[in-house]
């Protein structure tokens, strides 16, 4: 699940995770256009594109350009994880969906990387799935790189039955 997350605007037009100079007349040269998204000016309209179809359509200007954000989780544990470790491990792994799903939104490319190595990278075009994905399926791991699922629940034992006679 994931939680609606407004990334606050750092200096310079950065945000969280990223390091790029999106401001408005950042540069001259224009190296594409690209579909207009919350928070966009609207004097960057490029208004010739935008009357043939329904979506607004933007210049996109070589400095807008945005680095990668780059968001981290912790999968690793010194001893087999209890309950209240997982727990607070399926919330670190909410917010970073969270963030992940936010940064696609603003266009952002995204790299979440574990504490164990593993990693995946994605961006506006594939989507917030990859990512979503890979946390999906990310197990916490023991310091020492082995994979620790959760606590296997206790069996359930199977109900008696009575034998049957068959008559004859």
């Amino acid at each position: 699940a994931v939680d609606p997350v407004r990334l606050p605007a750092a200096l310079n037009g950065t945000h969280d995770g990223g390091h790029g100079t999106a401001c408005r007349f950042a540069g001259d040269e224009v190296i594409g256009i690209r579909p207009m998204r919350d928070g966009d000016d609207p004097r960057d309209i490029y208004w010739r594109k935008s009357t043939i179809s329904d979506q607004m359509v933007l210049f996109e200007r070589a400095r807008e350009t945005r680095r990668e954000a780059r968001l981290t989780i912790d999968d690793t544990c010194d001893a087999a994880p209890d309950v209240a470790w997982l727990e607070r491990f399926e919330l670190r792994i909410r917010d970073v969906a969270s963030r992940a799903v936010a940064h696609v939104k603003l266009g952002n490319p995204v790299v979440i990387r574990a504490t164990s190595g593993e990693h995946v990278r994605t961006g506006p075009a594939a989507g917030a799935d990859p990512a979503l994905r890979f946390l999906a399926l990310l197990e916490p791991r023991l310091a020492s790189g082995e994979t620790r699922s959760a606590p296997a629940p206790p069996p359930v034992p199977e109900p008696a039955q009575a034998p049957v006679s068959i008559a004859s």
